[in-house]
């Protein structure tokens, strides 16, 4: 993507060199690159003998990776936006796993990672620069849980794997990054049908966060508080808890608890 839309160029070979390390690429890879820019990852990750599927919404830079590129036999160049791209459908025919590798711009990172995660046909593992504050937020913890935690770690085992300063990229943002590795989980502890249904509880809940959970589930639930309370303790929550200190685990439990009572 152009600067225009967000991108911050990596120029630092070292940096790209550990991505390339983190997401273990082989030759027997396929590599799905998110917004190669100007083609730099790219060149490393074709490198490799790895297949490429780069793909790119900047119509300029995407044609500049044309020339750059033309006798490359194992990269396959798209002009688009990743948001409308068909991971399903266009990996399927290619009939092996996959991985993905970015830098990703700060502003897509959110509904990307939610995009990811809802994939059928789910990479094996997702190596991604994002900005360092929202790298953090995605490890959290029981205690600082928070809604993209819930929502990445739902599906997924999440790790920062290590920092890049700002210096790194032309031109340089205002904050920091990391590179994170989430690698899907084989099975979601939450049934796929649920999933909607979950996020509609949790994002209410989260909206706030600073009050002790009973009385935000008790207004999306539509129940009494003293029906929350039986919910709570039935599955040995403090009712006097805030949203952040539960773990993944104790949301999904807490959400088929309030399916019985609701039915």
């Amino acid at each position: 993507m152009s600067e225009r839309l967000g991108q911050n160029f990596l120029i630092d070979k070292n940096i790209i060199k550990k991505i390339i390390l983190a997401g273990e690429v082989t030759s027997s890879d396929i590599i799905v690159e998110i917004g190669p820019g100007k083609g730099i990852l790219t060149g490393a990750l074709v490198s490799t003998g790895a297949y490429v599927i780069a793909v790119e919404k900047d119509e300029k830079l995407f044609n500049d990776l044309s020339i750059k590129y033309k006798n490359t036999q194992n990269l396959e160049l798209i002009l688009g936006d990743i948001r409308s791209f068909d991971f399903d459908h266009h990996v399927s025919l290619l009939g092996k796993k996959y991985k993905i590798i970015a830098n990703i711009p700060y502003y897509l990172t959110s509904f990307l990672i939610r995009q990811l995660m809802a994939l059928s046909h789910k990479p094996d593992d997702i190596v991604l620069m994002i900005q360092k504050e929202v790298g953090e937020r995605m490890v959290a913890g029981s205690g600082d849980m928070n809604l993209l935690a819930l929502s990445v770690q739902l599906f997924a085992q999440v790790k920062v794997l290590f920092g890049v300063s700002k210096v790194a990229f032309s031109p340089a943002p205002r904050v920091d990054s990391v590179v994170v590795s989430i690698i899907p989980k084989p099975v979601s502890i939450l049934d796929s049908n649920d999933i909607e249904d979950f996020f509609i509880i949790t994002r209410s809940v989260f909206q706030n966060k600073r009050k002790m959970i009973a009385n935000p589930l008790a207004q999306v639930l539509d129940i009494e508080k003293t029906s929350v309370y039986d919910i709570l303790k039935s599955i040995s929550i403090d009712p006097d808890i805030r949203p952040q200190e539960l773990s993944v685990e104790q949301w999904v439990e807490l959400f088929y608890a309030t399916k019985k009572i609701q039915k």
